[in-house]
């Protein structure tokens, strides 16, 4: 039985959600919320290397990098697992009608049982209007499926979001779906919040 779950469990956090997959896997992932959009695409070199292209788009500037994904450390126990992961990017934005360098440096930890996730994590984008994000997570399983059901997770979110003098922060409650090697995230406050994301991995 524990051997059945631990393999699940590998499975599933390579399938589910983590930046860096299986050597020679794919992952593409869109997300958008009231205050950007992301899209990655990303091919893993290793388990604990991806490189691939990065774009998201802000109300004050877009900007379009290539990307590494690292898998920095990795901790599993009996009926867990955690993880670490650093992003870096470079490459172009577009600010109104002028082009610059940008970049993107960000940091993410996540620990997880299978009935219990938490999350916490850093991105920040740098050009002449920068932007920094820190968000976290606490979720937890309403039911634990057999690895080719249906899993759920029902997630908080917080968000702060900090450019140039001004911070807003927001909590969000999701809904994460998965299935095989989808995913599927919806979130809403009922009021000016919003978060949508798919990924696959292929």
């Amino acid at each position: 039985m524990i051997i059945k779950w631990l393999v699940w469990l590998v499975l599933s956090s390579c399938l589910v959600a983590h930046p860096v997959t299986w050597s020679g896997g794919r992952v593409m992932s869109l997300m958008s919320t009231d205050q950007m959009t992301d899209l990655k695409a990303h091919y893993s070199v290793s388990p604990r290397v991806s490189f691939g292209l990065h774009s998201v788009g802000f109300d004050s500037f877009n900007m379009v990098m290539a990307q590494a994904n690292n898998l920095l450390a990795r901790w599993n126990a009996t009926g867990a697992q955690a993880n670490v992961y650093v992003f870096s990017g470079l490459g172009v934005a577009q600010h109104g009608s002028k082009n610059g360098w940008g970049g993107h440096f960000g940091l993410q930890a996540d620990w997880e049982t299978r009935r219990l996730y938490t999350f916490v994590s850093y991105d920040g984008f740098y050009h002449d209007d920068s932007i920094h994000l820190i968000r976290s997570r606490l979720g937890v399983a309403p039911y634990l499926g057999r690895y080719d059901d249906v899993h759920a997770w029902i997630m908080l979110q917080s968000t702060l979001s900090i450019q140039s003098d001004q911070s807003t922060w927001s909590v969000l409650p999701l809904l994460r779906l998965f299935k095989d090697n989808v995913l599927v995230e919806l979130g809403a406050n009922f009021s000016s919040r919003y978060l949508i994301t798919a990924m696959i991995h292929f």
